[in-house]
């Protein structure tokens, strides 16, 4: 079966019919069947964070996107193993913002398993005016080493926002800003 998680998961029912989940009942037979689901991709979450003085985050904010990604996946569902299509384009997906206590976003984002070579791990930018005082973010986060992204599993990444930021810093995932 192909599955293609949305590229724009950045509203909540876009992100949640992205999630693709899978069960076996084999030798079940005249029986109530008990299924054991998994998950087959993977979560990738950015908790963006902020310290005072900067102002709580409003939904709108900003936009993250998590680049050059394998889009798709044919599962093949009676072995539960995925199988990606190593000549497909990569694409960006839009990740879905979820607001902490706190004023801060966590961005999710769901894809097939796979390993993301090093380069741009995901883009960070302000795309509402309701933050005057910290225009015109336009950031990306890079990894230095491939990137494991296993399904059924998250890969996290936290960054924090001050009024300290570097527009023209080569940040790195895992910096503190």
């Amino acid at each position: 079966i192909n599955v293609t998680p949305k590229t724009d998961q950045s509203a909540q029912d876009d992100f949640d019919s992205s999630e693709f989940l899978s069960a076996v009942a084999m030798g079940q037979e005249a029986m109530s069947v008990q299924l054991s689901f998994t998950h087959a991709m993977a979560l990738v979450e950015v908790r963006a964070d902020r310290v005072s003085p900067v102002p709580g985050f409003r939904k709108g904010d900003f936009s993250v996107t998590l680049p050059d990604v394998y889009p798709e996946v044919d599962f093949n569902l009676s072995t539960q193993n995925p199988n990606i299509d190593w000549s497909t384009v990569r694409g960006d997906v839009k990740m879905y913002p979820v607001e902490t206590t706190n004023g801060s976003f966590v961005y999710r984002a769901l894809v097939p398993a796979q390993q993301k070579a090093p380069g741009v791990m995901f883009g960070f930018e302000q795309y509402s005016a309701s933050l005057p005082t910290l225009a015109e973010i336009n950031m990306v986060y890079k990894n230095d080493a491939a990137v494991e992204m296993k399904g059924g599993d998250a890969a996290v990444w936290a960054i924090t926002l001050d009024y300290g930021l570097n527009k023209t810093h080569k940040y790195k995932v895992g910096d503190v800003y």
